[in-house]
């Protein structure tokens, strides 16, 4: 009781006055601090009272009278003094109050339940309850309605607020009210909820109004979720994929329970290669399902099926095919028999396997659907194309070309009787048989077919959808195929504009286009455009894929095989040994994956010159495709060619020759004789018997070869450059000049248009030109073949060297041929071009003998000086050739040659030397030098330089 009076005294000395008209001893804020002081009632309540009689027309006296009557009477009540929360209506009636003077009720409550609250009763300042209304007339009550207010203060109370804190938290909720009821007003003229919410919340019964928008707004978010499932469904219709997922993310947002939109949505990320999200909300929807279906799991059986599909493009295979697995076993339970649903699961599980690289299993799966959907499915012919396709597909991942195209054909029957024509299935089967065509060779027939799908879909959808880009980017594989390089870039460009507009620049199809961009670039010898293209689809796929999907491998793989193009043949190692790991880790030691990342490595290593590690890679590569084929599979004929080009490289042709008929043998028995494949075989033939010297039976198998591929590929391919280039190189060794001009011209002409002029291509067809011109003593035209190729060629091409020396060669011997008509003055920039040249590469063998022609000119041209000059230069040279002699260098009959050839060199300069050294009266070095030259062509029997000492008097000389 003592803490009550003491707070209420508190309290009460907080009291300030209302800025009321009146003023003096008679004013009402003095009146009513006075009743305050007396009857213990909150001034704010009383000067409410006073301003009640005042607006009646009361005189000053009556209304301090009529209101101390009231405040007499109202100390008496059972609510005053028990402290209730409102006056009853006994008490109403006791103080003459009734309904018409809800204000002195109202004041007289506000005492009460301030009282109740503790609150201050301060009349002063600018947040005082007591602040004075619109019109002048004094708020209580905070201003809102006092229900509103008793039900905020009884919030408080049930939150445990603290008393000290009591009054700034109440006032904290009546500003938020006030903002809530300001919202109110601005849409309940509109809104009938929000319109009777209003009258509630003004009423007091803020709990109903809460009741009230709580149910509209669950009502409305269900709506809404609806409105965002209906909008993402009907962008997906439109193709607008990205905005699409906006509408489905809302509506699972809004109702994170409802599967329906959980599986909308999961099935749209994975349309947009997102497969993580995919498979979270999959999963969610699964939990959902086997929570309120728990008794019914064939209703979400075909989750697992979702499940596991998306499983299989994220690459995890295994865990694909176990969700797949889960719901057959399912259905099995429930059903006690396979079913149409069946043929859905064995269908994706053989993709699984197909993926895996497993085609034997997949083929048994595909089958396995076939049957089903022959025994339920009836007359509904699609589904059968669709199994017969993904067939007809796994036989061409396997080898069987004809099984596949008798496959497919089944499926293109099947799809044409369901759909007459004009349907995705038929365009897609067109698409299966293109690329079966294609794999078989026959480039003219896979563009018919792939024309077909293109036509269909354009028919269906437009010339801008996705499964156009599709066919757009197969067309450019056959275009890159036959050579048409810019063609196919084209084709790829189309596909890459689609994709990035209907998928995002973040999709894995959009890696695709740039990885295909990027090889075709690299055919054209573009390689840093190359590079950044397959860089662009790494990035890409890293993200959409992770960093450790089996397709990163591919794009490692391509980057290496860039760096070999490049000649920068540890960088190449590094992506293939890259792309190695990622495969290894994927499928394990024994998928062809594998074994294809094994042969790069081998390819990198062989031009490496490691022959050892290039064979042990090949023989890996081997072993895998051998374990994984029948013994004359197409894979294995690679590696055989592979291989004998090793055995080839170092001397064994025989053991070469045996692989590379072992490959022919294979290339006939799947493709035929008329494939390009079988052609590769024949032209490897080919160079091995040209390197056996049978250059007879080389033009046979290389004629071969080009009768198959000039029907297969056109004349315009660069294979077909490449097959003149080696007909030319083999008229060449035969000695055969004017044929091997014949064919080397047509090879570069090939190359010119094909590559452009800045082509390794094109520099290896001058280099060799350049070459038969100089056989021929053709040598401006060598040296204009040589330059043209040394333009082209970077410095760290491993044929820039050679094509210097020869560079340098032919200009010395056209110098030559100059000097030995006399026209030493023609003869001089000549000599010193070879010089120059030579010089660069440090050959001293050779340079000794330009040093020595250059200084003979200037003797010829009597410019005696810059004749000793060279000639020094050239002894010089010689000179530390010979310091250069080791033991195993004097027992190599090369060098030996060489070194017998670089003296005699000397003798020859020493001897024009001492003619330059008279010429400039330098008699005694002449003299010296004669001597010198006279003894080392005695012990040589050098007799041409003999009878030269004797014939300028020399030899006499030197001995008087």
């Amino acid at each position: 009781m003592k803490l009550k009076i003491v707070l209420f005294f508190l309290l009460n000395s907080l009291i300030g006055l209302a800025q009321v008209k009146t003023t003096g001893e008679q004013s009402p804020a003095v009146i009513a601090k006075n009743f305050s002081a007396v009857y213990g009632v909150r001034t704010d309540a009383i000067l409410e009272i006073l301003n009640v009689f005042e607006e009646s027309g009361l005189s000053a006296i009556e209304r301090k009278n009529r209101t101390e009557e009231i405040l007499k009477t109202y100390q008496k009540t059972p609510e005053r003094k028990q402290g209730g929360s409102y006056l009853s209506e006994t008490s109403k009636k006791e103080l003459g109050i009734f309904t018409h003077n809800s204000k002195i009720i109202d004041a007289l409550n506000w005492d009460l339940f301030a009282q109740k609250k503790y609150l201050s009763v301060s009349t002063s300042g600018i947040n005082s309850p007591a602040v004075n209304a619109a019109g002048g007339e004094v708020n209580i009550w905070y201003g809102v309605p006092p229900k509103v207010l008793q039900v905020l203060a009884e919030t408080l109370e049930k939150n445990k607020i603290a008393l000290i804190d009591f009054e700034d938290r109440l006032k904290e909720l009546v500003k938020k009210y006030e903002a809530l009821k300001t919202e109110f007003d601005s849409y309940g003229k509109t809104d009938p909820i929000i319109k009777e919410a209003e009258r509630l919340l003004n009423e007091g019964n803020i709990f109903d109004a809460e009741k009230l928008i709580d149910s509209d707004y669950g009502t409305s978010k269900r709506r809404q979720a609806y409105k965002g499932y209906l909008l993402g469904k009907t962008k997906e219709l439109l193709l607008k994929y990205d905005s699409a997922s906006i509408g489905l993310r809302d509506a699972v947002f809004l109702e994170p329970d409802n599967s329906k939109y959980l599986i909308a949505l999961a099935r749209l990320e994975s349309v947009l290669a997102h497969y993580d999200d995919a498979l979270l909300y999959y999963e969610k929807a699964l939990e959902i399902e086997e929570r309120i279906n728990a008794n019914r799991p064939e209703w979400y059986s075909f989750l697992y099926s979702d499940i596991g599909n998306v499983r299989r493009l994220k690459g995890d295979y295994n865990l694909g095919i176990e969700y797949l697995k889960k719901a057959i076993a399912i259905d099995s339970v429930i059903l006690g028999r396979e079913d149409a649903n069946f043929a859905v699961y064995f269908n994706n599980i053989g993709l699984c396997y197909d993926s895996k690289g497993e085609y034997e299993s997949a083929v048994k799966y595909y089958n396995r659907a076939i049957k089903i959907n022959l025994t339920f499915s009836g007359n509904d012919y699609s589904k059968l194309a669709h199994n017969y396709n993904n067939l007809g597909t796994s036989y061409l991942s396997k080898g069987e070309i004809d099984t596949s195209i008798s496959c497919l054909e089944k499926a293109l029957t099947y799809a044409l009787s369901a759909y007459e024509g004009k349907h995705l299935v038929v365009a897609n089967t067109y698409n299966s048989l293109g690329s079966a065509w294609q794999k078989n060779g026959n480039y003219e027939r896979a563009k018919e077919f792939l024309g077909k799908s293109i036509q269909i879909i354009s028919q269906i959808f437009g010339d801008r959808h996705p499964d156009l880009a599709v066919q757009y980017n197969n067309i450019g594989t056959v275009l890159e195929e036959q050579g048409q390089y810019d063609k196919a870039i084209f084709f790829y460009e189309r596909a890459l504009e689609i994709d990035s507009q209907f998928l995002g620049m973040k999709h894995h199809h959009v890696a695709i286009r740039y990885n295909n961009l990027g090889m075709a670039w690299a055919q054209k010898a573009d390689y840093q455009k190359a590079m950044a293209f397959v860089k662009k689809a790494l990035n890409i796929d890293s993200v959409a894929l992770g960093y450790e999907h089996h397709q990163l491998a591919k794009y490692y793989d391509n980057l290496g095989s860039i760096f070999v193009d490049l000649g920068i043949y540890d960088s190449a190692i590094i992506m293939h040994k890259k792309a190695l790991l990622i495969d290894l880790s994927a499928f394990g030691e024994n998928h062809s994956n594998v074994g294809t990342r094994y042969n790069n490595l081998g390819l990198a290593f062989q031009h490496l010159g490691q022959l050892d590690k290039a064979l042990d890679f090949y023989e890996k590569a081997l072993s895998i495709l051998e374990n994984k084929h029948a013994d004359q599979h197409p894979d294995l004929a690679a590696c055989f060619t592979n291989i004998g080009s090793v055995w080839q490289e170092r001397g064994d042709f025989n053991r070469a020759l045996g692989l590379f008929e072992k490959s022919l043998q294979i290339a006939v028995k799947f493709f035929g004789d008329k494939h390009p494949r079988t052609a590769i075989a024949l032209e490897k033939l080919g160079l091995i018997y040209k390197d056996k010297g049978d250059y007879d039976k080389a033009l046979s198998y290389y004629n071969q070869a080009f009768l198959i591929d000039s029907v297969a590929l056109g004349m315009e391919h660069p294979v077909i450059a490449d097959l003149y280039y080696k007909i030319g190189s083999v008229w060449q060794y035969k000695k055969f000049s004017t044929f091997s001009i014949k064919f080397l011209e047509k090879a570069l002409t090939i190359n010119l248009k094909v590559f452009g002029k800045s082509h390794v291509e094109v520099a290896k067809c001058y280099h060799t030109l350049g070459l038969v011109r100089f056989d021929l003593t053709e040598y401006d035209l060598a040296i204009l073949a040589f330059e043209q190729c040394k333009a082209i060629l970077s410095s760290n091409d491993p044929h820039f060297l050679s094509t210097i020396q020869m560079l340098a060669q032919a200009a010395n011997a056209r110098g030559m041929q100059f000097s030995s008509i006399g026209q030493y003055a023609s003869a001089l920039p000549y000599l010193q071009k070879s010089l120059e040249d030579i010089e660069k590469l440090k050959d001293w063998p050779l340079s000794v003998i330009f040093y020595y022609n250059l200084g003979f000119i200037y003797k010829s041209l009597r410019d005696f000086e810059n004749g000793i000059f060279y000639l020094d230069k050239g002894l010089t040279s010689a000179s530390e050739i010979f310091q250069q002699t080791t033991g195993e260098i004097v027992n190599n009959p090369e060098w030996i040659a060489q070194i017998d050839q670089n003296k005699r060199v000397s003798r020859l300069m020493k001897f024009h030397k001492i003619s330059c050294l008279v010429e400039v009266r330098r008699k005694k070095e002449a003299k010296t030098l004669s001597t010198k030259l006279y003894l080392e062509a005695m012990e040589a029997k050098d007799d041409d330089i003999l009878q030269g000492l004797k014939r300028e008097g020399w030899i006499k000389k030197s001995r008087i």
